[in-house]
């Protein structure tokens, strides 16, 4: 997870200024939480209705969609941003940070940096189509670096089960099992189909360099 932006560092950033977020912005994030907040009594009399708006809103992802466009504007804003602040030489021709270090000194991970960096450095119009199926700005930069569409698949799913695997160890997972006679069939099918498929792709990788 990325770090935080404090008003401390933002203010060391912008040399003692306070950063402006647009109004667009906060009006957007305060019109989310009003809707989070709503009250089914101001708008349905009767609970049918109410429940069938709330799965409308649900089954909706124009709102999650309009995010992930956002948090791409950002990434690739901040990554001409940072190149155009911390070019490699400084007037008197030494050198300085450059847009990476930049990026990280406003509290992005070195990975995130890049990303920011590779999103900067495409044409408009290939940012636009990327826009057309917004994804994780990690997710963005592996597929601009991968071109064969099943290793990129591949990767980004089994980074994603690793992630998991991470979080819960084998011991948690085997007590959660216990309670339920469901869990053990479901999770032996899981490890015997996982590990047959991982056996079939070492013996495709042939012998270790």
């Amino acid at each position: 997870m990325n770090a935080v932006l404090t008003r401390e560092v933002a203010r060391q950033i912008t040399r003692g200024r306070t950063p402006l977020v647009p109004v667009e912005y906060e009006t957007a994030v305060k019109s989310l939480q009003a809707c989070i907040d709503l009250n089914d009594a101001k708008y349905w009399d009767d609970k049918a209705d109410a429940l069938a708006a709330w799965a409308k809103i649900y089954r909706s992802d124009e709102t999650l969609r309009k995010a992930k466009m956002l948090k791409l504007h950002a990434f690739r804003r901040m990554g001409e941003l940072a190149g155009e602040l911390k070019p490699l030489k400084n007037d008197k021709g030494g050198r300085q940070p450059g847009a990476i270090r930049a990026l990280t000194d406003v509290g992005l991970s070195h990975n995130s940096a890049i990303a920011a960096r590779r999103l900067a450095s495409i044409s408009d119009k290939r940012f636009d189509k990327i826009l057309e199926q917004p994804k994780a700005p990690s997710t963005v930069l592996q597929d601009l670096w991968v071109r064969d569409e099943a290793w990129a698949d591949f990767v980004r799913t089994a980074t994603t089960f690793r992630s998991a695997l991470r979080r819960h160890t084998p011991t948690a997972v085997g007590v959660a099992c216990k309670a339920n006679d469901r869990y053990i069939v479901t999770a032996r099918e899981l490890i015997t189909e996982i590990t047959e498929w991982l056996d079939s792709l070492e013996q495709r990788l042939g012998k270790k360099q």
